[in-house]
């Protein structure tokens, strides 16, 4: 909705058409930047829990029940965490892939570095004190099937979507954007 508003032609080229939009290099990390290495760092930690400690379902899916000792051991990781930041400021803010050698991050990068880390041991503090043990399913899961805003004047506003996680903590699902 932000891009119809700034531009339509925008909007239009790249929500009807489907172009992509080729992101120039900034000099600072905008809030959409550090959003996607927030996320992404999370949706790597439980998904890494999933892959180390998970087990299939009946129905095929793999699901970890995540325990408050898995996410002390996680926060006690401090190296890890740190790495899986830096592998994914590489990636989203200089288009490196994630096998690409990562350049130290200094000044401004390093302060926004250190943001990053705060939000995600803030979140798996509380996720250890307020929700564990939960049975984590996905992180970042795009919605399949269109989203349509019906607009008064009968046209209609086509959105994308990702669900951040999805977990069950008893037998609530939940489902967290």
């Amino acid at each position: 909705l932000k891009t119809y508003i700034n531009c339509p032609l925008q909007f239009y080229m790249q929500h009807v058409e489907g172009l992509k939009v080729d992101n120039d290099i900034s000099e600072s990390v905008d809030s959409s930047i550090f959003g996607n290495i927030y996320h992404n760092v999370m949706a790597t930690i439980y998904n890494n829990l999933k892959r180390d400690y998970g087990a299939t379902t009946d129905s095929g899916q793999r699901v970890v029940n995540v325990t408050q000792s898995m996410l002390e051991d996680v926060m006690n990781d401090d190296s890890a965490i740190k790495e899986l930041i830096a592998r994914e400021f590489n990636v989203q803010f200089y288009h490196a892939t994630k096998d690409a050698p990562m350049p130290q991050l200094s000044g401004r990068n390093s302060i926004i570095a250190h943001m990053v880390y705060i939000y995600i041991m803030k979140t798996l503090e509380y996720d250890c004190r307020e929700f564990a043990p939960f049975v984590y399913h996905n992180s970042e899961e795009k919605l399949d099937g269109d989203l349509f805003l019906p607009l008064n004047n009968g046209k209609e506003v086509r959105f994308k979507a990702y669900i951040d996680r999805v977990d069950y903590v008893g037998d609530k699902l939940r489902i967290i954007d």
